[in-house]
């Protein structure tokens, strides 16, 4: 079945670049206009089609156990992401 590993693919990644945001401690733009919603459109085509997903997992995995200890410099969205909204720690 294709479209069932494109959905496994997708939810996948959706999880990653949750988990990515969540570390970073990054809050998601709000979707109130154009341009927020054309940001977050392209952070997630670029996680779809990254290629570095297992590192990405990885990384992930080890900042759950030791804390973020170094940057995603990796990550196709991480500039993106470090122009949005810090969460309050």
């Amino acid at each position: 079945m294709a479209f069932a590993r494109v959905f496994r693919m997708l939810d996948e990644r959706s999880d990653l670049m949750g988990r990515m945001l969540d570390t970073l401690g990054i809050r998601q733009p709000r979707c109130s206009d154009l341009q927020s919603a054309r940001d977050l459109r392209e952070a997630a085509q670029n996680c779809v089609h990254c290629r570095a997903s297992p590192e990405c997992r990885t990384w992930l995995d080890e900042q759950d156990v030791i804390g973020q200890t170094s940057e995603p410099t990796f990550c196709p969205n991480y500039e993106r992401f470090q122009t949005w909204e810090k969460t309050k720690r």
